[in-house]
């Protein structure tokens, strides 16, 4: 039988979720801008992963490195009846930025022209506010998996077309398992 998430789509879930949001508002454009200002590489994301981490910790997410790079936190029941994952990618390309924004990558060869630290930025959010809504996870025996996937560009070490799952073997496994 499927739940009801009648407190979540209703009118006054919507408010109070678009509130949280509201308050995180600031703290995710800047968090966004220096993930963009401090771009990685594939399998090298060491500074992203640890922000990452350390600001879902703070707010009490349970989260778990993978191998090398990258997370997962988990929101909500332990063992839920349904689990949701939202997912982001962390890796850059291996692009110069050409910009002239106020935070552009700092990186001479490195940029996120890929957008995928507005990802990494949305899935904080999104973790951010759940967590503290957990009641309304619980209510319909529900949990949210933040998966942030390390190297989806491919690229390693500024190499590309690198082969990136033989060269760090067991990173997949680690993914794989944490679904």
């Amino acid at each position: 039988m499927k739940p009801e998430f009648d407190s979540l789509s209703s009118q006054a879930g919507s408010a109070i979720v678009g509130e949280t949001l509201a308050e995180l508002g600031d703290e995710l454009i800047a968090f966004r801008r220096d993930l963009h200002t401090h771009p990685e590489l594939a399998h090298t994301e060491t500074r992203t992963t640890a922000l990452v981490a350390a600001r879902l910790a703070a707010a009490g997410v349970r989260v778990r490195p993978l191998t090398g790079t990258g997370l997962t936190a988990d929101i909500g029941s332990v063992e839920p009846a349904y689990r949701v994952a939202l997912r982001a990618d962390l890796d850059t390309l291996p692009v110069a930025e050409r910009t002239g924004l106020s935070f552009a990558s700092q990186s001479e060869r490195l940029c996120h022209a890929c957008g995928h630290y507005v990802h990494v930025a949305a899935v904080l959010g999104a973790g951010l506010v759940l967590q503290q809504h957990t009641d309304l996870l619980a209510t319909h025996g529900t949990g949210v998996r933040l998966i942030f996937q390390p190297g989806r560009g491919g690229y390693a070490r500024g190499s590309p077309g690198s082969d990136c799952p033989g060269r760090h073997p067991g990173r997949r496994r680690d993914l794989q398992h944490s679904l």
